[in-house]
């Protein structure tokens, strides 16, 4: 176990090398240019002028000891890779380039008055304590609100990773779990070393001590050297915020040390001989084997949870991908964030003013699959699935709402758009279609604001799902189409387009038109912030890669701590009854009688697990394409049981056949 446990140590120093990488590269968006102190505030119940509260935020934070507050924007013309830093304060105002750790990402450190539609409400970030106060007292004067200020450590780095990334946090109980079973094994492993120690007069304490320090001995140089890992990874992230690296990555390091020292500890006690134990020539090697069993349904249960999971995601990731994909003729599109207090009444005249401009100068683009409104008995406020969908609007698996403009921008070919009699549609449809005609549309006779098609080919139809997240696509390939030739004046203001402007679904084809259309309506104060649909996508997608990675190589380690402690638990079985293996099956018994009571107690509680893991996906997280997944890596912990076992078996017996020691 000497040399598995510095490989483990190399091991575990490179994941914490590229752990803390990640958790700064997480960092640095809500700490940019070495500030210390963060906090959200939201302005969206201000009733001042976007202009007014820029003055006043940039009066308070001149006033401050650190001149200035910072707030952190996504650039709307790269969602992905581009983020800026907005300065308010007295510092002589100016543009420069923005240097990043993370090496894909790139942006401005620009003066507040250069915020354009960015919307006010953010992360802030401050180099004091004393800022973040003043500033959260000037966002009351101003009539907003603010979350709890967080300050930036090694621990609330490390915690704000895990909790943006489900993945990472998978990978850190794998790890855990590894860890674990990796010191379990070699301390059962020093038992015999510390059994003849012990008969030359060695006390508890002496032992304790001596083991102690043979693991510092094999682990410290390993950690000496993860130092020259992590300086490959600084220079790999050109030195920028080496210190925070280097404070991340040790502090995990020495995390890592401390709980190995005391979990190491407490196995080395557990295996402490007495005299009693050495005069009846009892071990414990039932012990090892019930604690190797009993991590190795602790990673059974890590990976039934991590790897559906994480398939779920890089599946999600795939679709986001495809629909990134196909904006690919649509890069200019965009989509606005709205106001979020839902106070729309006050500025019904300046919406319809905007819309209708953007609806007749071809801008505006609708998209909205309307299917999950229109079906009953979910029995919860959960979205339906695609299979109640379809069976309640079959023979349609899908029903969009679009406009002509959107057709356009997505290159659809309307010879393939079939038109259908509303009299011929099924009962169910119809009966949706009336519950939300009058909230949909403002015309009495709703039917006449719309012409309704039916999809002839086989490829996924175009359309924007119903989800907040911009870009999106839907996967109908036999939607009912509602083609709706204008919009901005036959359907409902306050009831639809607004709240579709919320969910991106109400897009617009060329951001200068739209914002000059803006600036005409007075609606800068409402609606801010244009992001390009297709980069949010990609970035949506990218975040989803990013957790099943990490989610995969959780399962990966989680497995691969499973094989080791049921090869340990199965061989030490088969020392434990090398006599009755030997005996039996020279006799003529075959291994499969001699393991079946063992193997049948071991794939009854893995089989439960495993029941219990379908179970949850498919009716508690709602992933029921997710559960063949849980069926197969529940197989996978047999299959390995059984595998070692037999293994074991046949390596005792030909250990005793030819008279080798064990």
């Amino acid at each position: 176990m000497t040399r598995y446990l510095r490989w483990w140590w190399v091991v575990l120093v490179a994941l914490s090398a590229v752990f803390a990488s990640y958790a700064v590269e997480s960092a640095e968006t809500m700490y940019p240019l070495g500030s210390t102190y963060a906090v959200y505030a939201d302005l969206s119940s201000s009733t001042l002028s976007k202009q007014q509260v820029v003055k006043d935020l940039s009066a308070q934070a001149s006033r401050t000891s650190s001149g200035e507050f910072l707030l952190t924007k996504t650039n709307s013309e790269d969602a992905v890779n581009g983020v800026d830093v907005y300065r308010f304060g007295g510092r002589p105002a100016g543009h420069s380039d923005m240097v990043w750790f993370k090496n894909d990402r790139h942006g401005h450190v620009l003066p507040a008055s250069d915020l354009g539609l960015m919307n006010l409400s953010g992360n802030y970030s401050f180099y004091d304590g004393a800022s973040a106060r003043e500033f959260i007292q000037a966002i009351a004067r101003l009539g907003g609100s603010t979350q709890a200020v967080t300050h930036r450590s090694p621990g609330s780095v490390f915690t704000d990773a895990l909790g943006a990334n489900r993945g990472a946090s998978l990978l850190a109980l794998a790890v855990l779990f590894l860890n674990v079973a990796v010191l379990w094994a070699w301390s059962a492993g020093r038992r015999r070393s510390r059994s003849v120690r012990f008969m030359y007069g060695r006390t508890t304490v002496s032992l304790q001590g001596e083991d102690l320090l043979l693991f510092c001995k094999l682990s410290l140089p390993t950690i000496a050297g993860g130092v020259l890992i992590g300086s490959c990874m600084a220079a790999y992230h050109r030195f920028h915020d080496v210190v925070l690296f280097f404070t991340v990555f040790l502090s995990l390091v020495a995390v890592h040390v401390v709980f190995s020292l005391i979990v190491a500890f407490s196995f080395l006690l557990l295996f402490t001989p007495s005299v009693r134990q050495l005069a009846a020539r009892a071990g414990k090697s039932t012990w090892v084997r019930w604690g190797n069993g009993a991590w190795k349904y602790l990673c059974l249960v890590t990976v039934l949870m991590a790897l559906p999971l994480s398939v779920s995601s890089a599946s999600l990731a795939s679709q986001s991908r495809a629909a990134a994909s196909r904006w690919g003729n649509a890069n200019s599109a965009v989509t606005f964030s709205v106001q979020g207090n839902g106070d729309y009444h006050r500025f019904e005249g300046r919406f319809r003013r905007f819309l209708t401009t953007t609806d007749g100068d071809g801008t505006l683009a609708l998209s909205y699959s309307v299917a999950p409104m229109m079906i009953d008995g979910t029995g919860s406020d959960a979205r339906p699935s695609q299979s109640l969908i379809e069976r309640q609007l079959a023979p349609y698996d899908d029903v969009i709402i679009t406009n002509p403009t959107f057709l356009d921008l997505m290159k659809v070919n309307r010879r393939l758009m079939k038109p259908v009699d509303g009299t011929t549609l099924p009962q169910t449809v119809c009966r949706g279609l009336s519950d939300y005609q009058s909230i949909w549309f403002t015309s009495a006779s709703a039917s006449a604001s719309y012409r309704l098609y039916a999809w002839r080919d086989d490829a996924v139809f175009p359309a924007l799902d119903y989800t907040s997240n911009p870009g999106e696509m839907s996967n109908a390939r036999h939607p009912l189409i509602l083609l709706v030739d204008e919009p901005a004046r036959s359907m409902n203001l306050e009831n639809f387009l607004i709240p579709s402007m919320t969910t991106g679904n109400v897009i617009f084809t060329d951001l200068a038109r739209a914002r000059r259309a803006l600036d005409v309506s007075g609606l800068t104060q409402v609606v801010y912030s244009a992001s390009t649909v297709s980069d949010a996508a990609l970035y949506r997608a990218q975040l989803l890669e990013g957790n099943a990675a990490a989610g995969i190589m959780a399962a990966i380690l989680a497995i691969l701590a499973g094989m080791f402690c049921a090869v340990q638990s199965s061989w030490i079985w088969a020392v434990e009854h090398r006599s009755f293996i030997f005996i039996r099956h020279t006799d003529g018994t075959a291994y499969a009688s001699m393991l079946s009571r063992r193997l049948l107690l071991h794939t009854l509680l893995e089989t439960g697990l495993t029941g219990i893991a379908y179970v949850a996906l498919h009716y508690g997280l709602l992933l029921p394409g997710q559960a063949p997944v849980a069926v197969a890596v529940g197989m996978l912990f047999i299959a390995l049981e059984w595998v070692s076992a037999f293994i074991s078996c046949r390596r005792v017996f030909n250990s005793s056949v030819q008279r080798q020691g064990i």
